[in-house]
């Protein structure tokens, strides 16, 4: 999907990428108001109420399409597949997608946000525009909308729990023929925290703005180093 056209109405360009058109365009600039804005704009809303009217739509349709295209799946695959697919990165893959950034009013004491600062921001932007949508049209432009942009993208559940909980997966992957794995803190500073983690077959390291975050995608490369040594080992 591409960015709205610095030629159109921004927001008759940013609802037509969702397939409707706007009736109230203060209530979609709303949505794309960050509370920082708010608090430096006297009589401007932000979108917190209406990303928690998004939040509870999105999870509730997407809760749906899984129990009806996966009937077989129990309860805890169906949570994690549904957690991947509503998680705040893949959020804000979308709202990048629609071009959301450039739209988003933010005040000075935001302007200054990190990569993972804004990121934040757009997931909670597209929360809040699917809030709009239900309130302007209500279900069906919603879930169309979801189930082409998020449904349709439903991974598998050994996916699904690679990227939630790659550790454990890691772990277990390793536990199967006895081999351990150590993490440990090599570098610390104030840009952040870089972490190796190491197994017999090898080591990978990741730097994250925290151990945990470092540490989660440092098992993230290990599981792909991992599994590319297996791919060239079965082609050797």
């Amino acid at each position: 999907m591409s960015a709205p056209s610095p030629d159109s109405d921004p927001i008759e360009a940013l609802a037509a990428r969702f397939g409707v058109t706007p009736i109230d365009a203060e209530l979609w600039w709303q949505a794309l108001t960050h509370p920082s804005y708010a608090n430096e704009v006297p009589g401007s809303k932000h979108y917190e109420r209406l990303e928690f009217l998004g939040d509870a739509i999105l999870g509730a349709l997407v809760a749906d399409e899984l129990y009806r295209r996966r009937p077989d799946a129990p309860p805890g695959e169906l949570t994690f597949l549904r957690s991947v697919l509503i998680r705040r990165e893949t959020l804000a893959d979308w709202a990048e997608g629609v071009g959301l950034r450039d739209l988003v009013r933010v005040g000075r004491s935001a302007r200054g946000f990190d990569a993972v600062g804004w990121r934040t921001v757009l997931a909670d932007v597209f929360e809040a525009l699917l809030g709009v949508i239900w309130l302007e049209h209500g279900l069906e432009p919603v879930q169309a909308f979801v189930r082409k942009t998020v449904v349709d993208r439903i991974p598998s559940y050994a996916d699904a729990r690679r990227e939630l909980e790659p550790k454990n997966v890691l772990q277990e992957r390793l536990a199967s023929d006895g081999s351990e794995v150590a993490y440990r803190v090599v570098h610390q500073d104030e840009h952040g925290v870089t972490v190796t983690v190491s197994w017999p077959g090898g080591e990978a390291s990741a730097t994250a703005r925290s151990k945990r975050e470092a540490a989660v995608e440092a098992a993230r490369r290990a599981l792909d180093a991992i599994d590319a040594e297996s791919g060239a080992g079965a082609h050797a």
